[in-house]
């Protein structure tokens, strides 16, 4: 199935008049849309393929198309969709189903900024990180965070360390204010219960504490022990339990759509 969430997203579906869409024409719609500066790297194009029945992002391995959708996610961390983005959005639609001679059911305007609005409150809602300070006897040496942070599968991006092969949930940011404190952090939404999110975060802890001989504790620097911790996992399990009422699981594609920063 196509990867689309109307409950997020501006969703157009759009079917051939007769036959299949023209792929050189299809082609060049896909391309116009990348070019457009307030739609590039919002707007994702899936395609259905008749002959293989799969659907592929854009049309280039394409050998009978006879189905697309156009979805473009209405709000996330650092944005949210605005009156001119939402009539671009409609106005390359409209030429992707007159050029390819093909009908659609074009969206809202209106309803599209509402749904941003109501996304967005739900990021304030939900928008939970959990960290914990590592705290060493002495300043921690850049060089020596670099060899601790590669060790535990992290890589360094900007200003802090991120996974390096996974979506980036856990962070682990440098020195700040004191030279010997380093600050591992946990993205509440973007993980699944089921993947034991808290067990792998304080075993990054423990490891990295180890690494450069540090103990973790809380904001106040409290040491963080099996009451701190049950503690937390008690009000992480609440959390979990909270954003599922609302339509929007941890872990789940919609909650990766929304909470991203992308």
């Amino acid at each position: 199935k196509a990867e689309v969430d109307p409950a997020v997203e501006a969703v157009i579906n759009i079917t051939p008049l007769e036959g299949s869409f023209d792929l050189r024409a299809l082609k060049q719609r896909i391309a116009d849309i990348e070019a457009e500066p307030l739609l590039k790297n919002l707007v994702r194009v899936q395609c259905f393929d008749k002959v293989s029945g799969l659907w592929y992002d854009g049309a280039d391995r394409l050998t009978e198309c006879t189905q697309i959708y156009l979805s473009m996610p209405l709000a996330n961390r650092s944005r949210r969709v605005d009156q001119p983005t939402a009539s671009k959005f409609m106005i390359h639609a409209e030429q992707f189903a007159i050029e390819l001679k093909g009908e659609s059911e074009t969206p809202d305007s209106n309803e599209m900024i509402q749904g941003a609005e109501r996304i967005e409150r739900i990021i304030q809602a939900f928008d939970k990180r959990l960290y914990v300070k590592l705290v060493a006897a002495k300043d921690i040496e850049d060089d020596e965070l670099d060899v601790a942070a590669k060790a535990c599968g992290f890589v360094k991006e900007n200003d802090r360390y991120v996974p390096g092969i996974s979506t980036p949930v856990f962070h682990i940011l440098p020195p700040q204010t004191l030279g010997n404190e380093i600050e591992l952090s946990f993205e509440v939404p973007l993980m699944a219960p089921a993947s034991d999110p808290l067990s792998q975060f304080f075993a990054i802890a423990n490891d990295l504490c180890c690494r450069i001989d540090a103990v973790m504790t809380d904001a106040s620097g409290n040491p963080i022990g099996s009451r701190a911790a049950s503690r937390i996992e008690s009000a992480l399990k609440g959390m979990h339990n909270t954003m599922a009422e609302h339509g929007v699981p941890a872990g789940s594609r919609r909650a990766c759509l929304i909470f991203s920063a992308d």
